[in-house]
């Protein structure tokens, strides 16, 4: 049976509503890839009812438990949101909560929106700008249509590169 996690209106306290409709669907999210494109429209809805700059992350099946990683997207007035819907998140016995995206040695290949992007296709350039390092990536394939999508992806992988 196929029905909306996250349909109804959120109120005051929504780090508990967001907890009680995941722990609802705990299940139909720890098997998020049968269902991705449906799961991926609306668990984001019901982030940004906590705060707007709210995303997400699921890691990969380990041991019968998934990571589920809080993230402010580097959107630094959003780490408290962070932290409140972290340490609020229940005890479930097949569930990891990770607050803020961790670094990944080795970079991953990353996809976003329907883009594949292998991590070893991609090349960079660093240039002093006043104090501040600029950064330009270069992706093999690059298209202007895909803009934007390409720079998320960008964002991801500079966002994962150890420090």
């Amino acid at each position: 049976m196929v029905f909306g996690i996250f349909n109804s209106k959120a109120s005051a306290g929504s780090e508990v509503v967001f907890w009680k409709r995941f722990s609802a669907n705990e299940a139909r999210l720890l098997a998020f890839e049968e269902n991705q494109e449906t799961i991926f429209d609306e668990l984001p809805v019901q982030m940004k009812r906590v705060n707007s700059d709210l995303t997400f992350e699921f890691g990969p099946v380990q041991n019968g438990t998934r990571e589920f990683v809080i993230s402010a997207g580097g959107i630094k007035s959003a780490f408290p949101a962070v932290e409140a819907l972290y340490s609020s998140g229940p005890k479930l016995k097949r569930w990891v909560w990770v607050n803020f995206r961790p670094r990944r040695p080795p970079i991953n290949d990353l996809g976003f929106d329907g883009k594949q992007v292998k991590a070893a296709d991609v090349r960079y350039l660093l240039a002093k700008d006043g104090d501040k390092v600029g950064v330009v990536l270069f992706f093999d394939g690059y298209l202007d249509q895909g803009k934007n999508i390409y720079g998320q992806i960008g964002y991801l992988f500079l966002d994962e590169a150890p420090v």
